[in-house]
This record gives C-alpha cells, structure tokens and sequence, in this order.
C-alpha cells in the first residue's frame, strides 16, 4: 500500500555527484508520512551517508532518537561495537539543520557506514545508481578546451580556462545549474535566471581564441586530495556547449612546464563534452 506523503520532500535542486566516486541514493516514505532521500558515497578511504528529511513535528529530536527512529523504520542497522573498537568516539550520527533547494526546513543526517575496519551501518533501503555517471564516464575529451591549475608560491592556485579553438567564446558561465541546463533551457535563460539573483552562477568572457582566462574559482593544495569537478556552459561559434572537468589527485599525469598561451606551471586537464546543442538565432526585421 502507497503511503501518504504527510511533510515536504527533500528538493534536491541541481546537485549532481562525482564522477569518480562511488555515489548511490535511495528515497522513500516513513511510516508517518515523511519522505527521506539518501546520498551514500565513498571519500577519503570511507563510505559515508547523509539523509535528508523534513524537520517539522521532530525539531527537537536528539541523535538517540533519531537513530531510533532510523532503526524502528528498518532504515538502518548499527554496529556501534565495531565503531568504537576502530577508534572512535561517540555516537555514529552528526546532526544538523538544512534548507533544500524550495526553503524547506530540514534535517541533514551523517553517518560513517564503514572504512578499512568494517561496516559500522547496514543499509537496508533499496539504493540506486546515478545513471548520470554512466553518461559522464563515456563522454568524449575535447582538447579544444582545458582547464588549467597554475603554480603559486602561497597557498592560492589559480583557476585558468585555457581557449585552445579556432573560434572565440562568447560567454562563459561558471558553477552553471547543470540540472536545468540538462532538461533544456539555454544560456539566455539562465542569464535571464541570474539577474538580480544571488544565484552563485557567474558570467565571464569573452575569451578569444588561443587565449586564457582566469577563472573565479582559486585552489587551495589540500583541495586536490579528492575528485573535483567543475563545469563551465559555454557559447561559442552559435552553440551552446556544457563541459565538465574532472580533476584528479595532484594532476600527476599533467603536470606541464608551461600552460598554453601564458608563461605559467601548472597542471593540465582536459575537457568532457557532456552536452551540444545548436543556438536558434532570433529572426530581425
């Protein structure tokens, strides 16, 4: 029997995992009606699960009533025998207020599932695999387009967008809502979503050909201990093009003397077409 959704539903918006990394989510209804939606994934040695649902009617709840509740919902099983005995402390189980994408009120739930030592939470939802990933892994490299991590001597590394085309960029939209560019809309709409908004989107360009251009993002070292990805939406040539950049640990296969068209060190990574499609001109009269 279908039950009844009660509370809001977490709004997940444009996230998008890692390709790279092992991601699965799974998502249902508990008994009193409350939609929960969990992200399990592997970082650092780890796998880890963070499990989103509304707070209304249980803001007061503290971690052993939410692991209770996780348990009498047959969500989770705990080993927290084997959790303390790998060496840690306290409860498997970080709480923390959250708003999704519509202004929901939520709460944000993290749990270790398990390291090196074993499994310290059983799953027992049915978890699914991004199909995204799939389409991701298999998407071609385009040399056309690099993004390159230049050498500093402080703790900052610049973020550079290396034009190697024949043509130039018209407009480049850093951290672009990659969700709703994936369902269709075009970059005038979402420069046309951007105005007046603080939507975390950013416009740069042009960028003419055999040229580079900074980008707004900076690195930090430690920040290339984990997969990084970065997606730029570009128009170019009457056509709007969404690449992605996947940035491995430390660049140590491409790491270069010199990045195209500058003078710096740095490291190389070239670009994944994850979506093309052409630009309808606006009739003149």
């Amino acid at each position: 029997m279908q039950r009844k959704v009660r509370y809001p539903k977490y709004d997940i918006g444009d996230f998008l995992p890692s390709p790279g990394e092992d991601w699965f989510w799974g998502e249902g209804i508990l008994s009193d009606g409350r939609p929960y939606r969990a992200e399990v994934y592997y970082q650092g040695g780890g796998i880890y699960m963070e499990l989103y649902m509304s707070s209304r009617d249980i803001e007061n709840f503290t971690v052993e009533q939410f692991k209770e509740y996780m348990i009498s919902e047959q969500l989770l099983e705990f080993y927290d025998n084997l959790y303390r005995e790998s060496g840690f402390n306290g409860d498997n189980l970080e709480i923390a207020p959250k708003e999704d994408a519509s202004g929901n009120a939520m709460w944000n739930l993290k749990f270790i599932i398990g390291d090196e030592d074993g499994t310290y939470v059983r799953i027992l939802f049915k978890r699914n695999h991004y199909d995204y990933l799939n389409e991701v892994n298999k998407a071609p490299e385009l040399e056309e387009y690099l993004l390159a991590i230049g050498e500093a001597y402080n703790t900052l590394h610049p973020c550079i967008l290396v034009n190697n085309s024949d043509f130039d960029i018209e407009i480049v939209i850093s951290r672009p809502p990659v969700g709703k560019i994936l369902g269709g809309i075009g970059i005038d709409e979402v420069i046309k979503n951007m105005q007046g908004k603080d939507s975390g989107h950013f416009i740069q360009g042009p960028v003419p050909l055999e040229t580079t251009m900074n980008l707004i993002d900076t690195y930090f070292d430690w920040e290339f201990d984990f997969n990084n990805k970065k997606y730029l939406f570009l128009k170019t040539q009457n056509k709007e093009l969404l690449i992605g950049f996947f940035l491995n640990k430390w660049f140590t296969c491409c790491e270069v003397k010199e990045i195209p068209f500058t003078d710096l060190k740095g490291w190389l990574c070239p670009a994944k077409l994850i979506m093309e499609r052409g630009v309808v001109k606006k009739a003149t009269h």
